[in-house]
């Protein structure tokens, strides 16, 4: 209990010290702490399913041409069924398909709810929790669940079970039950569950086994199975369910297999790159935060050498004087953790990391990380400490300990240098996607996906279309008007490409538009000219290069689709997706995305348009939006991660210079007599300066040596995850150590010239 007294008093008599660690160890740990429960968090996805390991997630593999393979978990919507039909091992499955915002009636009320498609094993196979209502009642078509928020949100207080919703077309739903929402980290998401069928009588999807992949299917094993087993079984299932050799003959394979639902997230591309720079930046804040402590203990010893001096005299230990610093060091930490513990419930309180933060599983990442901290902060300036000789009660400074001080601010700098680098790179990725010659004009088109007219006869369709076109062409600045099956944003749909013989080539992007589609969108005609009617195709670069076409392509046949009639440049889908081979062609079905070319998009050009579609569909929710403004949204994802390396790389700098300050503030206490006898004899404050710096030249460069190693080989790491993407140029770590270097020159400067404001002779005097 004393040696707890003396630790308080001690911390309260260097507070101008202690409280420069404490905000160096607040500021490092809140946000090593958010990242790590952040990693945590995306890696706990799904995996709060009752049985989950032993649910697993339908795949399918299928072949484009030329050995390439496609992954996806895009399927048909019958297979899930199909595979519990035929296979023991399966004890239960269900098809999903998560689409659009439907408007929804109920007496004076007008909403949209996010809706998800499944059919009766739903809740089942999946094990989501149902608040009212009993699960079968989905195998009737015009029954519905709705969420538990979704409830409050329009119901009140009110039951809402037996509730009537009409759609726009009239169709009517029951409520019969209510389920408890989706949790913040599961794949699935919306307010209300309908059945499947739905989207096959009202929007007119197809679902049978040979198309329609835009399914997901899941699947629960009986527990103990192993699923490789029943991956091996697959392939001979699928014969009583359509023709496999026909598709073999024809070079189209396909394989279905199945996946962990538990790692279905985390094996996202996206995800992966997400999680890994965050592990990046956690345990370079973790690194820098903590050595940063300890460099301020061990700048800080010259200070206490002659307490430890006294101390030894009248008869403490070594292993006292430790005991007595581990105490102190304890002390800081726990008063951080608890301001940080603060921060983080006042920040988090509305947010889903609070409830996971408080999640007992989760108190082990921050006992770990309280755990790091206090064996490296208290072992190496305890030791040091501890160290000091009883005969130091007689002199002012003691050795150095300059070596371990170089080592501790090299691990610093080697950081800054590191992650600014890496941030470097990551606007520079970011700058390229957004700055990408996609084959298109973005800037001057807006798109708008008409969902309301979905659930219209065909011939309504066509009507409201030709009439909101004509309507939107009075418009002054409009200058080309046209329809697409679907936003070049979204990649498009699978276009399997054959020879004469109907062997499998290639898997292109297949577009489906009217003829004034590529002059709407500004593509770029290398050749020939649009097509204008079925069984005209205009095709890309990329699409004549892997046809193996070595002279004129016009006029070239595409089996199944039709005659070449023109060449455009090839378009960019994005960073992620890169080039692929494209045919446009005529659509199969009303094309319901529509796109206007404009002089200009502004916001007041956008809010007219608006309004003409009101005035023609005045139910529709969707609103225009610049092609450019949703191309930029699809390549926030980089952004985002980059202002989190802003963020952190902020307060790395103002941790390391903590370190620094404290560094350059003990040097010259170190060499005070040094420095006093060199004013005296003339000396100035620049040559001062410049003798500090000179003590950090060899750290800085071996620092920045090693950061810009470790940033060029992480770099090139997650640049893996795009397709197109940067070089990386020796400019980005000239530039980096540029800043860096910068950074400690300025830190350095102002402390230095701060402390030479003293008269010398008093220094001298001191001695």
């Amino acid at each position: 209990m004393n040696d707890l007294k003396y630790a308080l008093r001690q911390v309260l008599r260097g507070r101008n010290n202690n409280l420069t660690k404490i905000i160096s160890l607040v500021f490092g740990l809140t946000i090593s702490l958010v990242i790590f429960i952040t990693i945590a968090f995306q890696m706990s996805y799904d995996k709060f399913h009752p049985d989950v390991d032993n649910l697993y997630v339908v795949n399918c593999q299928f072949n484009a041409g030329e050995d390439k393979r496609i992954e996806t978990t895009q399927i048909s919507g019958p297979i899930p069924y199909a595979m519990m039909e035929s296979l023991d091992e399966v004890v239960s499955a269900t098809t999903v398909r998560q689409f659009g915002y439907p408007n929804f009636k109920s007496g004076d009320q007008q909403f949209s709810l996010k809706a998800i498609f499944v059919d009766s094993l739903f809740f089942k196979t999946l094990g989501f929790e149902i608040s009212k209502g009993k699960e079968e009642l989905l195998a009737i078509q015009s029954n519905v669940f709705i969420s538990e928020s979704a409830a409050e949100r329009y119901f009140g207080e009110k039951d809402p079970v037996g509730e009537v919703l009409r759609m726009e077309n009239e169709t009517s739903f029951t409520i019969v039950g209510i389920f408890k929402d989706f949790p913040p980290n599961s794949q699935f998401s919306g307010d209300i569950i309908m059945p499947i069928r739905n989207l096959l009588d009202i929007w007119g999807f197809y679902y049978g086994f040979e198309g329609g992949d835009s399914f997901f299917g899941y699947v629960k094993l009986a527990p103990g199975t192993d699923p490789e087993i029943v991956n091996e079984k697959l392939p001979g299932i699928w014969h009583k369910y359509w023709d496999v050799e026909k598709y073999e003959e024809a070079g189209y394979l396909q394989r279905y297999y199945l996946t962990p639902l538990k790692t279905s997230h985390t094996g996202s591309k996206e995800i992966r790159l997400l999680i890994t720079i965050l592990a990046i930046l956690g345990v370079t804040m973790l690194l820098i935060t903590t050595f940063n402590y300890v460099l301020l203990s061990v700048s800080a010893i010259n200070r206490r050498a002659r307490t430890v001096g006294v101390h030894k005299f009248c008869g403490s230990s070594s292993a006292h004087i430790f005991k007595l610093f581990a105490w102190e060091t304890l002390i800081l930490i726990g008063f951080s953790f608890t301001i940080i513990v603060l921060i983080i419930v006042a920040l988090g309180n509305n947010a889903p990391l609070f409830d996971y933060f408080l999640n007992l599983k989760n108190i082990s990442i921050v006992l770990l990380i309280i755990l790091v901290i206090s064996a490296i902060t208290i072992t190496i300036p305890g030791l040091m400490l501890a160290s000091v000789p009883a005969k130091q009660i007689y002199q002012k400074v003691i050795s150095s300990k300059r070596g371990w001080k170089q080592v501790l601010l090299l691990v610093q700098f080697s950081g800054i240098a590191f992650i600014i680098n890496i941030i470097i790179i990551t606007f520079a990725q970011y700058h390229f996607a957004m700055n990408l010659d996609v084959g298109y004009n973005m800037d001057n088109v807006a798109q708008i996906e008409l969902r309301s007219l979905m659930v219209r006869e065909e011939e309504e369709q066509i009507l409201l279309i030709q009439t909101l076109q004509q309507e939107l062409s009075r418009l002054p600045f409009v200058e080309h008007t046209a329809t697409a099956e679907m936003s070049p944003l979204d990649g498009y749909g699978g276009a399997g490409i054959t020879d004469s013989n109907h062997n499998t080539l290639f898997t292109a992007r297949g577009v489906h538009a009217d003829p004034n589609y590529l002059q709407t969108l500004g593509y770029e005609l290398l050749a020939g000219r649009s097509f204008n009617k079925k069984r005209e195709v205009v095709v890309n670069e990329l699409f004549v290069e892997k046809m193996g076409w070595t002279d004129n392509p016009i006029g070239k046949e595409v089996p199944r689709y039709g005659t070449v009639v023109g060449v455009v440049k090839n378009p960019i889908g994005s960073v992620f997706r890169g080039i692929l081979p494209t045919i446009f062609s005529m659509p199969i079905v009303n094309p319901l995305t529509l796109f206007v070319s404009m002089s200009e998009v502004t916001t007041e050009s956008l809010t007219q348009l608006n309004q003409v579609v009101q005035e023609v569909i005045p139910n529709e929710a969707e609103r225009f939006i610049c092609i450019r403004t949703a191309y930029n949204s699809g390549n926030q994802f980089i952004a985002v991660i980059g202002y989190m390396i802003v963020a952190a790389v902020t307060l790395l700098i103002l941790i390391t210079l903590m370190g620094l300050l404290g560094f350059v503030a003990d040097e010259i206490r170190r060499r005070s007599k040094e420095i006093a006898i060199r004013k005296v004899f003339g000396a100035e404050s620049s040559d001062v300066i410049r003798m500090v710096l000179n003590s950090l030249v060899i750290t800085t460069l071996i620092a920045l040596i090693i950061g810009s190693v470790a940033a060029f080989f992480t770099g090139r790491l997650l640049l893996q995850f795009f397709l197109l993407k940067i070089t990386l140029s020796p400019l980005i770590f000239v530039a980096g150590s540029v800043i860096v270097c910068v950074i400690i020159f300025i830190a350095t400067w102002l402390k230095t010239r701060l402390m030479l404001r003293n008269n010398p002779l008093e220094n001298l005097q001191k001695e």
